[in-house]
């Protein structure tokens, strides 16, 4: 599936401020771009995929980044608009899927 983020026209100059924010928290964020993601969370299965709704905070996933050792969940009030984003450990990480490549 190719690049986008819910609702947003031309989603490359959000994407460009929400990693460059990410950014300058301290976070290392890599440039490949996840459309979804499957974990574990105190020994519950859980899938993160961009456009729908995360199921603890009721808020539609927009971007998903990785940063070293975790991965960045954002949504509007969690890592976009404001707040930190949803963290998610690698060492957590059943698998993964990634956008297409431009």
């Amino acid at each position: 599936m190719r690049f986008y983020i819910p609702n947003i026209e031309e989603p490359e100059g959000l994407y460009s401020g929400v990693k460059k924010f990410m950014s300058s928290q301290g976070f290392n964020v890599e440039e490949q771009r996840y459309r979804s993601i499957s974990y574990t969370h105190n020994g519950k299965e859980r899938r993160e995929s961009v456009g729908i709704k995360n199921s603890s905070i009721n808020e539609e996933v927009l971007i998903i980044f990785k940063a070293g050792a975790m991965f960045l969940v954002c949504t509007a009030n969690r890592g976009v608009l404001r707040g930190v984003p949803i963290l998610v450990g690698t060492h957590e990480i059943l698998g993964f899927e990634y956008f297409e490549k431009e």
